[in-house]
This record gives C-alpha cells, structure tokens and sequence, in this order.
C-alpha cells in the first residue's frame, strides 16, 4: 500500500538513510508534443491543428504522454549538511580574517526553520 506524504515527513523519512546511501528520486509530468497537423474538422469544415503523433511513430492518437525525471544521488541527511557547512564557513573565516576582511554574514531564514539543532 502506498502511502501519501508531506514534505515535511519525505525529508525526515530520506534522514534516516546512511549518510552516502545514494537514493532515487522521481516525478512525473505531462508532456506536450509541439508538432501539429493541419486537418479539415468533419463538424464544421474549418482546417484545425492536431497533435502530430507520427512523429513518435504512431499512426493513433494517443491519450497522454508523461515525461519522467529522476535523480540518482548519494543523499545526506540535514544534520551532516548543516556541520558540513558550519566547519567550511569556520574555515573561510579563518581566511577570511587574515587578509583583513569581515566574516560571512549569517543570512536571514525565511522558510520554515528546521525542527533539529544545526552548527555553524
């Protein structure tokens, strides 16, 4: 049984992964095909557009095309990105700093704050 989840509840469901653990993830959307023909309409005898689907190799019209995407990558989890970051940032610093120039900035959060302690 599949079960619909939030993203909330993807991202803590992906943490509990080994770090490196490389994942998979995918989405579906509706493809368009560009191409058109020219026919005549048999209800009002106008010339009207149509999908080309010969150009997929196809004679019948075809109800739907879905394109997928999908990502092959070792995955993280947030609490490793967020030390990851903290020990690079302490490291620009330090550069930072000896050639005579202010530290990074600390950006402000606008999105939603994470719900697990972060180092920085």
């Amino acid at each position: 049984m599949r079960v619909l989840k939030s993203s909330e509840e993807f991202f803590d469901l992906l943490d509990k992964l080994p770090n490196g653990q490389f994942v998979t993830i995918g989405y579906v959307t509706s493809a368009e095909i560009t191409a058109t023909v020219k026919r005549r309409n048999p209800d009002t005898g106008r010339m009207k557009g149509y999908p080309d689907y010969s150009v997929l190799g196809s004679d019948n019209e075809i109800g739907a095309l879905v394109k997928i995407t999908s990502y092959n990558m070792p995955y993280l989890n947030r609490k490793t990105v967020a030390k990851r970051y903290g020990e690079f940032k302490n490291s620009v610093n330090d550069i930072r700093s000896d050639f005579g120039l202010e530290p990074m900035r600390d950006r402000k959060d606008t999105h939603r704050p994470l719900t697990m302690e972060t180092t920085a």
